[in-house]
């Protein structure tokens, strides 16, 4: 198979994995979004898929699969490359809003669901289930019948092992192709494509976990970088965290009306919308309808707290629902809280291991990259169309918040979108 891509250009794939490509577990992929909502102001972004980005992560795993030939097997090789290909299989419909959501009432993810889909556990219907237009499972018979073992691709997929750190590690194959994928589709600055390809080959894989050269130490620092404004420029987005909040808004309400749940996680974007929007309770089927056209609830408050999550997480349905009654209590108007912790998805902390000199490979140090960043994301929405939120109401969303450990002393100032991007020049019409 030969495939064309945005980041690498021609990728050829071996025949050997055509048939597991193609299985309807993986082709799923073509319809659940590489991002956790879809908006029209990131229209490249909000199109593509995780399949695009499951190649991506293969082809990267393709480059390094030569230097896995020193320490380890031509089994684990195979898994290796097959868990690129699959680490997504079992991501809900949008992704953690969906998957967040599952987690908290059942502590279902789809890292833990895989097992359940090569035993074809997830349903009564067992392997017979029809996971994607009207095909059934076949992705655990194909990977028996090409030599490849289903029970270490999972545990690959979730970190384990030396190899698994390369697929779902501290810095990995799978994070290395979402930053450079999404800055690019992001229309951010160019970065420079070689450089998740450099990036990898600057990595060794060996029985005691990845090493890289010292050469790669700046590709690292330039990926943290670009991870920053990737996620600053979607964490602050008011259509992305609004449309995120009216997906929860009728899905909270689904899940407590018993319309849906972990037995559904396998629907693919569209088809949790349609699902939904058909539902007849209007809690349900509301958001969805305006979700769909961009008629986004109206904006009341977003702040950035200089604060860790607590001891209550406000994103569980329980405690989001007594900050919700809270906020109208006092706004006197229908609010939908959002509520994001960062732990780490601005600023990671790295400890990798570096090759001492580019010369010797028998000796190993530790260097730590960066600081963790640790702080409180609130957007408060209305479904109520205002035209611009007044002080007074921001002033009592403020107040409310505080009461929830957020006091406005903690706010940081929400980066400008605009000092992301190189805006050109453009001369504006008089229309």
């Amino acid at each position: 198979m030969i495939t064309v891509d945005p980041l690498y250009g021609v990728i050829e794939i071996p025949t050997w994995l055509d048939k597991i490509i193609l299985t309807p577990e993986v082709q799923r992929l073509r319809e659940v979004r590489l991002i956790n909502t879809s908006t029209p102001y990131f229209p490249a972004l909000s199109d593509t898929r995780r399949f695009t980005h499951a190649l991506g992560v293969l082809h990267l795993a393709l480059r390094l699969a030569p230097a896995l030939e020193k320490d380890f097997s031509s089994e684990q090789m195979k898994a290796f490359l097959v868990s690129a290909v699959v680490h997504d299989v079992g991501t809900p419909a949008f992704g953690h809003v969906f998957e967040y959501l599952l987690e908290a009432s059942t502590g279902w993810t789809h890292e833990g669901a895989l097992l359940s889909i090569f035993n074809g556990l997830y349903r009564p219907d067992g392997p017979y289930h029809q996971i994607y237009y009207g095909n059934a499972l076949h992705l655990a018979s194909v990977l028996r019948s090409s030599g490849v073992n289903p029970d270490l691709v999972a545990s690959y997929v979730s970190g384990q092992s030396p190899v698994g750190q390369l697929i779902a590690g501290t810095i990995d194959l799978d994070n290395i192709d979402n930053v450079f994928r999404m800055a690019c589709l992001l229309g951010l600055a160019p970065p420079d494509l070689r450089q998740p390809e450099d990036l990898v080959d600057g990595l060794t894989p060996t029985s005691d976990g990845p090493v890289f050269s010292p050469s790669a130490e700046p590709l690292i620092i330039a990926w943290k970088r670009l991870r920053r404004i990737v996620y600053e420029v979607l964490a602050f987005d008011e259509s992305n965290l609004i449309g995120q909040t009216m997906l929860t808004d009728s899905l909270v309400a689904a899940m407590e009306n018993g319309r849906i749940g972990e037995e559904h996680w396998f629907y693919t974007d569209e088809q949790l919308l349609q699902y939904l929007a058909r539902e007849p309770e209007p809690e349900i089927y509301r958001p969805i309808q305006r979700f769909a056209t961009g008629d986004y609830y109206s904006t009341i408050f977003v702040g950035w707290y200089d604060v860790p999550k607590g001891d209550t997480d406000l994103r569980l349905p329980s405690a989001r629902q007594d900050l919700k009654e809270a906020l109208e209590q006092r706004l006197k108007v229908p609010c939908s809280p959002y509520v994001f912790y960062d732990r780490g998805t601005f600023e990671k902390n790295l400890q990798l291991r570096f090759w001492q000199d580019a010369e010797s490979s028998a000796n190993v140090e530790i260097r730590t990259l960066g600081r963790q960043s640790l702080s409180t994301l609130v957007g408060v929405f209305s479904y109520r169309r205002l035209e611009t939120a007044s002080k007074k109401l921001i002033r009592a969303a403020e107040e409310v918040l505080a009461d929830y450990g957020l006091s406005a002393v903690h706010l940081r100032p929400i980066p400008e979108k605009r000092t992301a991007y190189e805006l050109p020049g453009q001369t504006k019409l008089p229309l």
